[in-house]
């Protein structure tokens, strides 16, 4: 997959209670569907399908998984009974790919990680769900949710986004310890106010609290996101992806956006005013000390915010995108359209009809997602959904759907444009290049810990390396066969501030 913002596991499901009454909103061939399967046919036998996921929200009773499938099982007794399945990925992809080998592969399972859904198309291991559902139901989604050559092929749909948009650039600020040390509590809007406000708490704080904290440790990956979230801020709108410029078609590291970035970054860190430790930390252990008070900022992703409600559900604090130079609003691209860790069809299910009754009344419908977001967990793929403050357990969601309103638009995709570039992503590990090493978090953390002086040197040659890397696998595509070039990554068009929308 290429770079998209977004893309994550859920965090764990707290317990909430719903039950799903009456059939989906859709009309056409799934109301027809659902009106057959809910009459039964006479002295049918139980339709029994198997469902398999690794996804978090379906880990335990009261998940919104597993909330949803009793509803669903109570509600076809007798006519259709779904059995699902959670096991952890690296348990779940094992278990996958034997139940191909064996042929008794579940109905609805997802993807294996690593896996990509145009594989399982080609290998015809996988069937569209158009067709399955009623023509209302793709209408629930948020624009751009659907792309060629990423989720669906020749007109198909094959697969849904699980979750919605969502920010890996985020400001966390603790208001009590801000109240503490003399301070409006409010987020800083300005790189000048998070340091002076930074620097404030940590005099104040005598070695005890300090400024900012940040999960600095492994992996390298939320080192990079951390300083993206300055760098595609200074950038205004001409890099919206950490490391790589659509507007320009390449790697530009070596940009002023990204070298006044990591400068910042050691600036603060010179100060005093981080935590001494976010250099090491998990970013499960900088958002626990942050819940203690340790800190007052805490620079992490969208995760962060159900991660400090269960540390601590009486945390006073809010949460904002990362500060910018001059106080302007960020704008972060996204892609809600991914090619991976899906919920797909297997091509050999004997229960196809009763397959698309579940993933519209029940897997992938508006019930789901509001479970799904009653658990603050992040924003879902349905904008009706997350616009409903019925919908929100907790006051500080609202400003976390704010700041996702004012900073996300949906970024230009190269996939989508492209299907052939496929192998070019799998060969270098998207278009982040985690495949690369070191990789770009890496380089960071060789940075910020003081291990690599010559900032600039440093990050140009990165950038080279980066940009001739992904250069080697389009010849290597080409080669193959495959009708891609360089001009497959080069969007000029698109302004970096708004919804992208492809030129025709």
């Amino acid at each position: 997959m290429l770079k998209r913002s977004g893309s994550v596991t859920m965090a764990a499901a707290l317990a909430m209670t719903v039950a799903i009454t009456g059939c989906s909103q859709g009309g056409g061939k799934q109301d027809a569907n659902s009106e057959s399967a809910a009459n039964g046919e006479k002295a049918k036998e139980e339709v029994v399908l198997k469902l398999w996921s690794a996804d978090s929200a379906w880990d335990g009773a009261d998940s919104p998984g597993m909330q949803v499938i009793k509803a669903f099982n109570e509600k076809y007794k007798g006519q259709i009974r779904v059995e699902a399945k959670y096991a952890p990925w690296e348990s779940h992809n094992t278990a996958v790919q034997a139940a191909f080998a064996s042929g008794g592969e579940p109905d609805v399972f997802q993807l294996p990680l690593g896996s990509q859904i145009s594989d399982y198309v080609s290998k015809q291991l996988i069937q569209p769900i158009t067709g399955l559902v009623s023509d209302n139901w793709k209408g629930q989604f948020y624009e751009g949710s659907f792309q060629e050559g990423v989720n669906q092929f020749d007109g198909k749909i094959y697969a849904w986004p699980v979750t919605g948009p969502s920010l890996s650039y985020m400001l966390f600020y603790n208001k009590d310890v801000l109240k503490n040390a003399g301070l409006e509590p409010r987020a800083p809007k300005t790189w000048d106010e998070l340091r002076e406000m930074a620097q404030k708490v940590t005099a104040q704080g005598k070695g005890d609290v300090y400024g900012i904290t940040f999960g600095g440790g492994t992996p390298a990956r939320f080192t990079q996101l951390t300083v993206a979230g300055f760098a595609v801020g200074a950038s205004k709108g001409e890099s919206p992806f950490d490391g790589f410029n659509f507007r320009e078609g390449k790697y530009d590291l070596d940009s002023k956006a990204w070298l006044d970035s990591v400068n910042f970054f050691l600036t603060l860190k010179k100060d005093g005013s981080f935590l001494p430790s976010s250099f090491m930390l998990k970013t499960t252990e900088a958002e626990a000390l942050f819940a203690e008070g340790k800190a007052a900022f805490l620079l992490n992703g969208r995760w962060g915010l159900s991660n400090l409600k269960g540390l601590n559900p009486n945390l006073n604090f809010g949460s904002a995108y990362t500060p910018t130079p001059d106080g302007s609003v960020p704008k972060y691209g996204y892609t809600l359209a991914v090619p991976e860790r899906a919920y797909v069809v297997a091509k050999n299910t004997k229960h196809a009809k009763e397959v698309g009754i579940l993933i519209e009344e029940a897997i992938a419908s508006k019930e789901f997602y509001n479970i799904f977001m009653k658990q603050g967990i992040s924003l879902t793929p349905m904008p009706a959904v997350n616009a409903d403050e019925s919908n929100y357990p907790f006051p500080e969601l609202k400003e976390f759907v704010n700041v996702h309103n004012e900073a996300w638009v949906l970024g230009p995709d190269p996939i989508a444009r492209n299907p052939e570039l496929v192998p070019v992503s799998n060969k270098i590990g998207n278009l982040v290049q985690d495949k690369m090493k070191p990789n770009t978090g890496e380089v960071l953390q060789m940075i910020l810990n003081g291990k690599a002086t010559n900032v600039e040197s440093i990050l140009k040659e990165h950038s080279d390396k980066m940009n001739k890397n992904l250069q080697d696998a389009v010849n290597k595509a080409k080669a193959d066969g495959a009708k891609v070039d360089m001009k497959d990554f080069h969007f000029p068009e698109w302004d970096g501030s708004s919804n992208y929308k492809e030129v025709k």
